[in-house]
C-alpha cells in the first residue's frame, strides 16, 4: 500500500476530504491526515473509516518554523508516496518540507486560490503560485473556471493542472432532506415563494449585493421572500443593511443551522452570487435536490447551468442582472418543476462513487510517471 498524508490548516468538520478517503481505493491507498491546528471533529471522521490523524497544533502560536520541521521529520520518516495540500498555509509548509524530503508525489489542491486574487495583494497571490508553481508538481482544480484562475493569476504551467471535481454522498445528503424541516410554518410563511441562498456570512459571498437586487425585485412582487441560511463575521453588517432597507419582514437571517439539506427542501428557487468559489458545493447540493439555481459565473455554475433552461447565470457584480434573473425565474415558475429531474441527473455526476475513482486514477498515474 502506498502511503499518503493529507495536510489541512484546521481540524474542523470536512465532509469533502471524508469522503475521498472513505471512497478511495483502500487496498491501494493508506490514508494519514494532519491538521496544522489542535485536534477537532475532522479526528473523529478520518478514525472512523481507518485513517490516522496527526494534530500538529502549530497555528494558534503560528509556530510555523516548528511546523516546518515537524512535518519534515514525519516526511523523511514515514516516507509517504503523496503529500496533498489544503488551504493556504498547509500547502506553504507541507508542500515545502515535502520537496525537501523528496516526496515523489506532491499535489496542491484549489480550495482557497480563488479568494487569492480578489484582496489584490501581488504579493500574496505570488506565495500562492510557489506553492502550484514550484513546491508542488501535481495541482488539482475542482473546477474549468478555478483552472483557469490558476493559469491567470498563480502562474501555474496548464501540463501541472488536473480538473477533478469534488465528490458529494449524495444518498446521505438527499436522505438529510426528508427530515421535516417546515420553514413556512416557523416564519409564517405560507403562500410565498422562497427565494434561498446558503453560506458564510463574508464579503466574497457577496450577500450584500443579493440583498439590494431582492430589495428590488420585492417592490413588484409582495408574494416573495428571501432567505439567508449561514453565519460568520458580517452578520451584523449584513442585518444592519437588510434594516436600513426596511426590509426586515421580506429577508430572514437563519443563522448558522445543523439542519441546512432540509431547509434548502423548502426553498423554491436557490440563488448564489459569489464573487468567487473553487467549485460550489451548494450548486451539487441545490441541484441535487432539483431546485432551479441563479448563480454568479464562477466555479462549477458555468459548467452545470445552461442559462435560460436550467437555471440562469449573471455578472457577480451586475446587481440589475441579478433583479432580472428573478424576476424571470419569478415569472416562468410554472417550469420549475419540469426541469427538476434534469437537475438531479446533472448532480448525480458528481457523485463521490463516481468521482473518486477519477481522482484515484491520476493519483497512480502520477506515480508510476516518477
Amino acid at each position: 500500500m502506498e502511503k499518503f498524508f493529507h495536510v489541512i490548516d484546521s481540524a474542523d468538520f470536512n465532509p469533502l476530504l471524508f469522503n475521498s478517503i472513505k471512497y478511495s481505493d483502500r487496498d491501494t491507498f493508506q490514508y494519514t491526515v494532519i491538521s496544522l491546528s489542535n485536534s477537532g471533529p475532522l479526528k473523529e471522521q478520518v478514525e472512523s473509516v481507518g485513517a490516522a490523524f496527526i494534530a500538529l497544533d502549530i497555528l494558534p502560536n503560528r509556530n510555523y518554523i516548528s511546523g516546518f520541521r515537524k512535518l519534515y521529520g514525519l516526511f523523511k520518516k514515514q516516507k509517504p508516496s503523496y503529500v496533498q495540500t489544503h488551504l493556504f498555509k498547509s500547502s506553504l509548509l507541507a508542500l515545502s518540507a515535502a520537496k525537501l524530503a523528496k516526496v515523489p508525489v506532491r499535489i496542491f489542491t484549489g480550495h482557497h486560490s480563488h479568494e487569492v486574487p480578489l484582496y489584490n495583494r501581488p504579493l500574496l497571490t505570488w506565495v500562492d503560485g510557489i506553492s502550484g508553481r514550484w513546491l508542488a508538481n501535481h495541482s488539482i482544480a475542482p473546477s474549468q473556471d478555478m483552472k483557469a484562475i490558476f493559469r491567470r493569476s498563480q502562474k501555474i504551467p496548464e501540463k501541472k493542472i488536473a480538473v477533478i471535481p469534488h465528490g458529494f454522498d449524495l444518498q446521505a445528503w438527499r436522505e438529510k432532506a426528508l427530515v421535516k424541516t417546515d420553514l413556512r410554518a416557523e416564519f409564517n410563511l405560507e403562500g410565498k415563494i422562497i427565494f434561498g441562498a446558503t453560506g458564510r456570512l463574508f464579503w466574497v459571498k457577496n450577500f450584500p449585493l443579493l440583498i439590494r437586487s431582492f430589495a428590488e425585485f420585492a417592490k413588484n412582487n409582495s408574494d416573495s421572500v428571501l432567505l439567508i441560511a449561514g453565519d460568520g463575521g458580517d452578520r451584523g453588517k449584513i442585518a444592519a443593511l437588510i434594516a436600513e432597507l426596511n426590509m426586515n419582514d421580506r429577508i430572514r437571517l437563519l443563522g448558522k443551522r445543523t439542519d441546512i439539506a432540509s431547509v434548502m427542501e423548502n426553498f423554491d428557487v436557490f440563488i448564489h452570487p459569489s464573487l468567487a468559489e473553487s467549485f460550489g458545493m451548494v450548486y451539487i447540493e441545490a441541484f441535487a435536490l432539483g431546485k432551479p439555481t441563479i448563480s454568479s459565473k464562477v466555479g462549477i455554475a458555468p459548467d452545470i447551468i445552461v442559462n435560460g433552461k436550467n437555471g440562469l447565470l449573471v455578472d457577480a457584480s451586475d446587481g440589475d442582472q441579478l433583479v432580472k434573473a428573478m424576476q424571470d425565474m419569478y415569472q416562468h415558475r410554472s417550469k420549475w418543476t419540469t426541469v427538476s429531474d434534469e437537475l438531479k441527473t446533472i448532480a448525480d455526476k458528481y457523485d463521490v462513487r463516481k468521482t473518486q475513482p477519477l481522482c484515484d486514477e491520476y493519483y497512480t498515474l502520477w506515480l508510476n510517471k516518477k
